[in-house]
């Protein structure tokens, strides 16, 4: 039995993520076959889709009609997940802790959202706090993941910044305010 980690969604939710997203990243631009590359360039490609969410529904339907040459069969719940990513969040967060249940990544405006892995940890992939990185906070089911590609930006000197984002996530904490799901 694999042991359970509260900072990872269950090893079949990361699967059927990356069921639905490899191939959304592959339809993003049909004419240039995915090529793994940089993170910058798996990052420019996802991002087709968060500057206009509306292209998941032309995935979708594109999908549900067989109009490209993927073959993608897509179950009414890959539908409903896909279309709430519509709702993601873009932008160059910093991530500011890492906690039992999740990390604490913290934007523009000092929303803190609380983050789970898909198969590896924010923890592992960022050990080093506070960290700025460029990435989407999706919805997954009842919780908050990242797409799975994050561009980080090493903060030199990083003291203020991280005495205000230790203070925004206490504050945060304290009222019940970080943003687990939308």
């Amino acid at each position: 039995m694999e042991k359970s980690n509260r900072n990872l969604i269950p090893p079949a939710d990361g699967k059927h993520y990356f069921k639905l997203f490899l191939p959304l990243l592959a339809y993003a631009d049909m004419d240039n076959p995915l090529i793994i590359g940089s993170l910058e360039d798996m990052k420019k490609r996802a991002d087709i889709f968060w500057d206009d969410p509306s292209k998941i529904d032309a995935f979708i339907d594109d999908m549900d009609h067989n109009r490209t040459t993927m073959r993608v069969s897509l179950t009414q719940e890959d539908r409903e997940i896909l279309r709430s990513w519509k709702r993601c969040k873009r932008e160059m967060f910093y991530v500011a802790a890492h906690r039992a249940n999740g990390s604490l990544l913290v934007d523009s405006n000092d929303q803190v959202y609380r983050v789970l892995g898909i198969q590896s940890t924010l923890e592992e992939l960022l050990p080093e706090l506070p960290i700025m990185a460029m990435t989407t906070i999706l919805p997954w089911k009842d919780v908050l993941i990242t797409e799975g590609i994050l561009v980080p930006i090493y903060i030199n000197n990083p003291g203020n910044i991280k005495r205000h984002l230790q203070a925004v996530c206490q504050q945060a904490l304290d009222q019940g305010t970080v943003i687990t799901t939308f």
